[in-house]
């Protein structure tokens, strides 16, 4: 029987309580009013993978942020989040699972800590506001909880050129809670006619969950549309040709997208919008064609094919959640770290957005989604001489944002002939694993840069002075 404790739990003067739990039993708190600190303990059981055992958190703060909090082989609930009273630092050791209501839109950890073998499950919506350790192990998110209404967005103001990758090299603003929002208004001036938004998220196909759904989208975008939901491109056009199709849809940019077959429930989408020559920009009227103003991609749930505008749904929710949710933001807001030998996991299938890491250190292995880096990543020498890269596995993509800087840690001096180049495995990519470029990213660290790996399947760390001399 599971013991919950509904009312506060507070200290005595001048004590320190806390609690221990083991077995593989349950224990809850409710109040928000809790403030014992002398720590949370709970020691689950596991047999035949499953995971028995763990604390269900009732409502944000019912765990005091300054309190200890230690979980082993057990379950964390969590029914209520907010960004106002965040999880303490969780201490995660071997095998722990941390779980988000589906009302739950947002949760914050205030740090973590992944020791003991063994995988730390998180939910997509977590946000972990300081340092996340992992020692050993692996650190899973899982796409269980789908996030924020609406959908995550970025904006770039360089010149388009990932046009066909799946993912931008920017990373993601916050979320647009009505969703694509400037497929469905006119774009702000730019100097120079650059400009690309990008969406990532879910969309809620109807019918019946788990059957198939035959559908089409409509763009009506200037210059630059693509669409993939489920997994499948649906719109992908360029300017005045349509590459589904292989044709020239004219400078109408008017694209009626071929019929695709998804399953009926929450799918992740991704949506690349962009202009890169003069003023003609966001969704055209294209009222000869029998279309209307402000409506630039739509999508056809019966999948007609047909420039009737009443056939289709814009991609704009009601902000309830129940058409768009945002998936990940920054799961990984403060330094991340991962030693070697550690491992950095997705549901590939159900993780729409991609995972945002801001400050990393260290060469994890990733698996099975998509991860952003935001802001800098610092490499170890003795990483480096060792021949420890990042590996992208099976099923995954690591990509770096504009501007992110690669920094170095640790002594290093060697003399090299003149001229000749120095070149050490940075990233490499294992089967379908895919690495995005890397030429907006600036090196800090005497001469060294990141070029493509000559076999093309990764990216190698190059020195072409004579003396190099790094100083941490």
């Amino acid at each position: 029987m599971p013991w919950t404790f509904w009312g506060p739990v507070t200290n005595a003067a001048n004590s320190s309580g806390g609690f221990r739990l083991s077995g593989g039993g349950w224990i809850g708190f409710e109040s928000s009013a809790n403030d014992f600190t002398g720590g949370l303990e709970v020691e689950g059981v596991v047999e035949n993978g499953e995971i028995f055992g763990g604390v269900t958190v009732r409502n944000a703060g019912a765990i005091p942020t300054n309190t200890a909090f230690t979980v082993r082989n057990a379950n964390v609930e969590v029914l209520a989040g907010s960004a106002e009273r965040p999880l303490p630092k969780l201490t995660a050791e071997s095998d722990v699972k941390v779980v988000a209501a589906t009302n739950v839109v947002d949760m914050r950890i205030k740090a973590l800590e992944k020791v003991g073998p063994g995988t730390v499950t998180l939910p997509q919506v977590v946000r972990i506001e300081g340092a996340t350790t992992v020692t050993s192990g692996t650190v899973r998110i899982s796409g269980e909880a789908l996030g924020k209404p609406g959908l995550s967005w970025y904006r770039s103001s360089k010149r388009i050129s990932d046009y066909d990758q799946p993912i931008p090299r920017g990373a993601y603003q916050g979320v647009d809670a009505n969703g694509a929002s400037y497929a469905y208004q006119n774009w702000p001036e730019v100097a120079n006619w650059n400009d690309a938004y990008y969406y990532t998220g879910y969309i809620k196909v109807p019918g019946e969950e788990g059957s198939d759904v035959t559908i089409n989208f409509i763009s009506s975008m200037a210059r630059v549309c693509r669409v993939d939901i489920g997994g499948q491109t649906a719109i992908k056009c360029w300017d005045n040709w349509d590459n589904l199709s292989n044709t020239e849809n004219g400078y109408t940019r008017f694209s009626v997208g071929p019929q695709i077959t998804v399953k009926a429930g929450w799918q992740p989408i991704y949506i690349c919008m962009a202009n890169y020559y003069d003023g003609t920009r966001g969704p055209q009227a294209n009222t000869g064609r029998g279309w209307v103003a402000d409506f630039g991609i739509g999508v056809d749930w019966q999948g007609r094919r047909e420039a009737v505008p009443a056939n289709y749904a814009k991609l704009q929710d009601d902000g309830t959640g129940s058409f768009l949710r945002a998936g990940a933001g920054k799961i990984f807001a403060g330094e991340t770290v991962f030693s070697n030998g550690t491992s950095l996991a997705m549901d590939g299938t159900t993780c729409a957005a991609p995972v945002l890491v801001s400050s990393l250190k260290g060469t994890p292995t990733i698996t099975g989604g998509m991860v952003m880096l935001t802001d800098s990543w610092t490499i170890d020498f003795a990483d480096v001489a060792a021949g420890r890269v990042l590996t992208v596995g099976d099923n995954a993509r690591f990509g770096v944002a504009e501007d992110v800087v690669v920094r170095f840690a640790g002594n290093k001096i060697s003399t090299l002939p003149g001229g000749q180049p120095r070149r050490y495995p940075l990233v490499r990519t294992t089967g379908s694993g895919i690495v995005d470029s890397f030429s907006d990213v600036s090196s800090h660290g005497y001469g060294w840069r990141v070029e493509r790996a000559a076999g093309g399947n990764g990216y190698d760390l190059v020195h072409r002075s004579g003396l190099i001399v790094i100083v941490p």
